[in-house]
């Protein structure tokens, strides 16, 4: 199937709550994946985001500071331009500010794209997810499949159509392959 929706995931898997995008990544269900093209990466590249535009938004999940220690937050992409919100971890090679100006500089539209973030507590080397990251991981995932599945309806709505006429005659044919009941008189 087309992969519609870009799904970045942030994130150091040996650096404590930074490793929570990846974790929420993993509980994705199959219907998230088929319409997404899930991209794990540790630190946030200009190169990541060029060809992203208003028809192919996509979908940066991080860990944040800013914000309490579990804590989900949804915001547009272009408001980490100015510092604006939550931000991602400090530890990118290249401040999340400054990568977005420059991706938009080089002709990406990230209009429409959105951040999903949970607040982190402990990024220390070799240090586990924290008890609020661990306990928030479920939310965290279901936010963002729930978002990944609202941006391929609004930028693919040929995609409902085509599921729901598949489903109707599926059920057509599982009710043609039952025997008939004989009606009496």
């Amino acid at each position: 199937m087309d992969k519609r929706v870009r799904l970045i995931v942030c994130g150091e898997p040996w650096r404590g709550d930074d490793a929570a995008a990846r974790q929420a990544a993993r509980l994705l269900p199959e219907r998230v994946r088929r319409v997404a093209d899930v991209r794990l990466v540790g630190q946030l590249d200009p190169e990541q985001l060029l060809d992203v535009d208003r028809e192919h938004p996509c979908v940066l999940v991080d860990t944040v500071v800013g914000v309490p220690a579990g804590q989900v937050v949804v915001r547009p992409l272009v408001e980490l331009r100015g510092h604006a919100g939550p931000g991602m971890r400090s530890s990118h090679a290249l401040p999340p500010a400054e990568t977005i100006a420059l991706a938009e500089a080089l002709g990406a539209d990230l209009r429409g794209s959105l951040l999903i973030g949970v607040g982190g507590a402990d990024f220390s080397f070799g240090a586990a997810l924290s008890p609020a990251v661990l306990e928030s991981l479920p939310r965290f995932a279901r936010m963002i499949g729930r978002t990944v599945l609202e941006l391929s309806a609004r930028h693919h709505p040929t995609t409902a159509p085509v599921t729901a006429i598949a489903a109707t005659a599926a059920a057509s044919a599982h009710r043609a392959s039952q025997p008939r009941k004989e009606s009496q008189p």
